[in-house]
């Protein structure tokens, strides 16, 4: 069926073009069919109603999340007037942690030649963490600290292409952990103050966390792939690598991270407490 209606698409490039062409041929569609179902997309969007009086609309899920299950451990000193920061000092180290096995696990299968940058976030679903802590009798003023975990995680490469096949709406830079009340409630303050825009991230591993869940803003308008990357809170690493590492710290969540404390019983261990944040 021929319409009433022409227009004429031109492309900046060569890849663009090709990735349209390529496109349209995957979905089974003419050119011209599979522009004229992007548009539809972009006024349903555009017309959806608001869940909640204005104040912000949810779209269908996100799924395409790479589940990673991870554990790792390590030691370190902290000075015994420092005690307080213990659970702190531990979250910071296990981020540190994670983002460097993330990144030589990536740049082992990624081309090292590669000049276009990489970018990573890494999701943390659920932390259980041991530790154990003991003194150091050749300097009585600090303390040894010894750290196990095992962790689930989402991994999600944030591709042009990815980028692209969103017409650049979906931020996966912005993902961020919600509480539900936040999102389907009048919050105090709007924690996306410009986006009334929500897709929730679908979790592949169910956890015992009812109160929030992650959640990728969303524009009407389209955005540039980003490029300045420490802006959006990315860490760079060899290789154009760059990762941002994303989930409910200590003080945020009771159900997605917990403490176990380690005490030696001569050949043994054990359990001197048990607890979540």
């Amino acid at each position: 069926m021929a319409y009433e209606f022409k227009s004429t698409v031109y492309f900046p490039d060569e890849k663009s073009h090709d990735s349209f062409v390529e496109k349209a041929k995957s979905s089974n569609k003419t050119k011209s069919k599979y522009i004229l179902g992007l548009i539809q997309k972009e006024r349903a969007l555009s017309d959806m109603p608001p869940v909640h009086n204005d104040i912000l609309t949810v779209l269908p899920p996100y799924y395409k999340v790479q589940p990673i299950d991870m554990s790792s451990g390590f030691e370190f000193t902290l000075p015994l007037k420092d005690k307080y920061l213990l659970r702190k000092k531990i979250m910071d180290e296990i981020d540190t942690n994670i983002m460097n096995v993330f990144s030589t696990d990536i740049s082992s299968k990624i081309n090292i030649n590669q000049e276009k940058n990489s970018l990573f976030v890494i999701i943390k679903i659920k932390l259980d963490i041991i530790y154990s802590i003991t003194s150091t009798p050749e300097k009585p003023e600090n303390c040894l600290v010894k750290v196990s975990y095992f962790g689930i995680f989402g991994s999600l490469n944030c591709s042009e292409e990815m980028w692209r096949e969103f017409n650049g709406t979906y931020d996966f830079t912005k993902i961020k952990y919600l509480k539900y009340q936040d999102v389907f409630f009048p919050p105090i303050k709007n924690k996306f103050p410009n986006k009334k825009i929500l897709a929730p991230l679908i979790e592949f591993e169910r956890t015992s966390d009812i109160s929030g869940g992650f959640f990728i803003p969303v524009s009407k308008t389209e955005k540039n792939y980003p490029i300045k990357l420490d802006k959006f809170g990315f860490t760079s690493f060899p290789f154009n690598i760059y990762i941002k590492l994303i989930g409910p710290n200590m003080y945020a969540n009771q159900s997605r991270i917990s403490f176990t404390k380690m005490n030696k019983v001569g050949d043994g261990v054990r359990i001197v407490k048990k607890f979540r944040v």
